[in-house]
């Protein structure tokens, strides 16, 4: 096996007062403010979740009633090319859309599919784009240094860039998760992305976070609305009748071809049943075509449980534990097309099935190969 860095474990602080933030906004919700709502923790979104995923929506028919959700630099391409291969009626690529703008219309989708991702490797992701694909930007002019750790650390946590802004400076890469599957319907002041990734970093350096030192963040807030901008509900599924699902990116071939079979049948797949709040996934870093691509334990552990605590909870609870490690290990920060992420996933089968011996690819995907970088980042599957 290729060596491993093990990232240091991390707890995300719960809020214990806020166990009951689980449904849509309150009756008055049309002129509900935002900073009115209860407040959310990473144990109240994974409840909610739990629910959204285990609910199976009135006459269920998979190919005309699931919609994809596209978090940029998720693998939503290739989700998206997954359900249209297989005739699903609603498959689009738009990072725009989100379930609240469904909500209340007529003929709203019932299931809503989403790829899941580490936020930091989003960040990777992006990254990288910028450095081979057409728009480069001379991040020597910049930082001094093309490593994500020098245009981290100064245009991000020095104030720099674009207001200290990740979402101006990394676009749809950045756009947190939870804004997806949030309900803002009725909350007069609805928040942006920069402004929810900037309000999740008020609160986690207020409350501190353990194992991680925010002491370098000097970004300067500014305006941005106080920090329940993080708390608009995850959308109430069983009152709306809705499912949803994640696919982690490191087996999303796998995932997907297990919920298709299951719904089908009008089925819905167990939910997790340990939340790994205390986990990190392993990197391996062989895996990055030069170490200055790859973030440092630190701002790993800045990005994912400062500017992305919830996304990161619910990444955790769907796609850590001890039988995802292995694929966590393998996973790549470079994009996969959809057929090497087939082929990834097929080799992991007839490795677990005793004819690759540890399960492991020891490196040798083709999504390593540096000649072949452009073409993959013009088909990710982000």
């Amino acid at each position: 096996m290729l060596g491993v860095v093990a990232l240091a474990v991390v707890a995300i602080p719960m809020d214990q007062s806020a166990a009951s933030t689980l449904s849509a906004a309150k009756t008055n919700a049309a002129t509900e403010s935002v900073s009115d709502l209860p407040r959310q923790t990473a144990e109240s979104i994974i409840a909610q979740l739990d629910k959204c995923g285990a609910n199976v929506p009135n006459n269920f028919n998979v190919k005309t009633d699931c919609m994809p959700l596209s978090p940029g630099g998720s693998g939503s391409r290739s989700l998206v090319k997954m359900l249209e291969d297989d005739g699903v009626m609603r498959a689009s690529h738009e990072h725009s859309l989100r379930i609240d703008n469904f909500v209340g219309t007529s003929n709203p989708p019932s299931c809503y599919l989403l790829p899941l991702r580490e936020p930091a490797m989003r960040i990777e992701s992006w990254f990288h784009s910028d450095q081979h694909a057409g728009n480069t930007v001379d991040l020597s002019k910049v930082v001094g240094d093309k490593t994500i750790d020098a245009w981290f650390e100064k245009s991000i946590l020095g104030g720099g860039g674009r207001q200290g802004n990740l979402f101006a400076e990394c676009s749809a890469r950045s756009i947190p998760l939870v804004s997806f599957i949030s309900n803002y319907t009725g909350i007069k002041d609805k928040p942006v992305p920069d402004q929810i990734i900037n309000s999740m970093a008020q609160r986690s350096i207020e409350n501190g976070i353990d194992g991680v030192d925010t002491s370098k963040i000097k970004m300067d807030f500014g305006d941005v609305p106080a920090q329940p901008t993080v708390d608009a509900p995850i959308v109430d599924c069983v009152a709306n009748n809705l499912m949803i699902r994640f696919f982690c990116l490191d087996d999303l071939y796998g995932r997907y071809q297990t919920f298709m079979a299951a719904a089908e049948k009008g089925e819905a797949l167990p939910v997790p049943t340990e939340s790994h709040l205390d986990e990190n996934p392993t990197v391996n870093a062989s895996k990055y075509a030069t170490p200055g691509y790859m973030l440092s334990a630190e701002n790993r552990a800045i990005v994912n449980d400062v500017f992305f605590a919830h996304d990161m909870a619910i990444f955790r609870h769907f796609c850590l534990g001890e039988e995802n490690q292995v694929a966590s290990a393998l996973s790549s920060p470079t994009p996969l097309t959809y057929n090497q992420g087939k082929q990834r996933h097929l080799d992991r089968q007839k490795a677990r099935s005793g004819d690759g011996g540890d399960g492991v690819d020891d490196g040798a995907d083709s999504d390593d190969d540096a000649n072949d970088e452009t073409e993959r980042e013009n088909d990710e599957l982000e």
